[in-house]
């Protein structure tokens, strides 16, 4: 149990610089501003509740599993505003997290941000992880986000998946790539390919990558490093 009280100031005359609104997760469940950045300090009577479980090896006491679900219960409403509209109502949406390792090689993680009021989700993060072998992974992700703001202030639906992967092919070969790709746009919106040779006392990299901008256009990007190991790197 969390309880925060600050009381309000008006803060309408004063600049903003590099402060903005917080993302909505466990840790800021439990932080005493609202915001990131000391512009504006958010006024609060507020009480977070929350619950953690953890499933641990009685052999080695490796964590196996953690659970945990919270939520936020105001006392009175929001006054202090940056950009967003003031919240009016006495809860917050529930968070419910899940991290945990099924084996030696798979992992999983998720994040479910449930609103009580209208009985629906509004964030989905789930993803899974499989690491068969020591520089040897792969990573799926997959994201949704019912009221999504892009850079420009357009808000609209998110709905992504996220590929990833690290392949040694043998001692001195290694490839690696990404590809995110949006189910709204029905288009890729970053791609990255690169091989690596080490050689030991040397390596040599080469990438390419290819991302959406925030004026929708396609950025196309070549990437070439030589690393002298232990000396330099140039690239």
């Amino acid at each position: 149990a969390f309880y925060v009280y600050v009381p309000y100031r008006d803060q309408s005359k004063a600049p903003v610089f590099d402060t903005a609104v917080g993302d909505f997760n466990f840790v800021q469940l439990f932080s005493v501003n609202r915001y990131l950045g000391n512009d504006r300090i958010g006024d609060a009577n507020q009480l977070t509740l929350g619950l953690t479980s953890r499933l641990l090896e009685a052999e080695t006491g490796a964590e196996r599993l953690r659970v945990a679900v919270g939520q936020r219960f105001y006392f009175e409403d929001q006054r202090v505003v940056l950009n967003e509209p003031a919240r009016s109502a006495a809860t917050s949406d529930a968070l419910l997290g899940i991290e945990g390792r099924l084996s030696d090689a798979w992992a999983l993680i998720g994040l479910w941000q449930y609103n009580l009021d209208s009985s629906q989700t509004e964030r989905l993060n789930a993803g899974v992880r499989y690491t068969p072998a020591p520089g040897r992974v792969f990573n799926a992700t997959y994201t949704y986000n019912r009221q999504y703001f892009d850079p420009i202030g357009k808000q609209s639906q998110l709905k992504q998946f996220d590929l990833s992967w690290q392949l040694p092919v043998n001692p001195n070969w290694t490839l690696l790539g990404r590809w995110n790709y949006s189910l709204i746009d029905s288009k890729t919106l970053e791609a990255v390919a690169g091989v690596e040779y080490n050689a030991g006392c040397w390596a040599a990299r080469f990438v390419a990558h290819r991302f959406v901008s925030a004026t929708q256009e396609y950025v196309n990007s070549l990437f070439f490093q030589l690393e002298l190991n232990g000396v330099s790197r140039i690239g």
